[in-house]
């Protein structure tokens, strides 16, 4: 097994303390960190050099990819979550898949993490994404599993009497109200036109995570099934399936207290290896040719 990066040996120290968005928290750094170190585990990455991640962020899955890898590209939509450009062998950019300003046939690897859900289109950009793959190169996309609603509404309830139990508390010992961790750019999520503008209905029933018109729609988009059917729709092959373990929908440590309990029996994403299609025949074809000259030099 590979030596882990540093970074997921370690306590992660933010890239910056004053960072304004949800992933610049612990528990998320924590939850990519495991999804890095199985995907580590389980997936062959030798002979990759430049890597491209989709949707990076504050850069903290780049910066742990470059402790493995010569060269990574960082692309995020928001330049308000770029905060460090360039740092040693990674570089950050504010870009759209769609277009990404990045050299065609330059990648090695293209990975997203959490991200498609987020894409009103998500078929048009992972096709986007094709001619930016070297020869050989491949793609990782994980992508959430309907086990995730579950945990969703599960934790849901719970963790509003967790917040509501804290805040008694910090107001009976006197300490300042806590303040909850404030989205980029004034957005609420990571898709404003999902929020309802009734206060009940945000504070009492789980939000719609994606771009999706109800929760029936993301259980149904969020089967491994409808994931391969978009896969192929934007021209991809799916060379490999990783079922992910359990990764709480709140920020509360919910997914270290049910691993042990429920082990792998709950899937909350799906790690999908992808190489074009193109790839796929030339690679049977040169497969076929070999089998064709053996069999003419056992004829001869």
């Amino acid at each position: 097994t590979p030596a882990l990066p540093n970074c997921l040996q370690k306590p992660f120290v933010p890239l910056s303390r004053t960072a304004h968005w949800p992933d610049a928290t612990r528990l998320d750094h924590e939850t990519r960190a495991d999804v890095l170190e199985r995907l580590f585990d389980q997936v062959d990455l030798a002979g990759v050099e430049t890597v491209v991640e989709i949707g990076c962020g504050d850069g903290w899955v780049a910066h742990a990819l470059a402790e493995r890898f010569p060269r990574v590209i960082g692309l995020d939509i928001n330049p308000e979550r770029i905060v460090s450009p360039r740092a040693g062998n990674v570089t950050l950019a504010a870009a759209t898949a769609e277009q990404p300003c990045i050299r065609e046939g330059s990648a090695d690897l293209i990975l997203s993490i959490a991200l498609l859900e987020h894409i009103p289109d998500p078929v048009e950009t992972v096709r986007s994404l094709v001619p930016l793959l070297s020869q050989r190169g491949r793609m990782l996309h994980v992508v959430p599993h309907w086990g995730w609603k579950v945990l969703q509404f599960a934790g849901f309830y719970p963790n509003i009497v967790r917040k509501r139990t804290r805040s008694v508390l910090r107001a009976l010992s006197g300490q300042p109200k806590a303040r909850g961790v404030k989205y980029y750019s004034g957005r609420e999520n990571n898709n404003p036109r999902r929020v309802s503008r009734r206060v009940w209905y945000r504070k009492f029933y789980p939000r719609i995570h994606g771009e999706y018109d109800s929760h029936l729609a993301e259980v149904a988009a969020w089967r491994p099934g409808s994931w391969t059917r978009l896969f192929e729709a934007a021209g991809l092959r799916v060379t490999r399936q990783i079922p992910m373990g359990i990764g709480s929908p709140y920020l509360f440590g919910i997914s270290h207290h049910l691993r042990p309990i429920l082990g792998g029996r709950l899937q909350c994403a799906t790690t999908f290896e992808l190489e074009p299609v193109a790839t796929a025949l030339s690679g049977a074809g040169d497969a076929a040719d070999c089998s064709r000259s053996a069999g003419l030099a056992r004829a001869a």
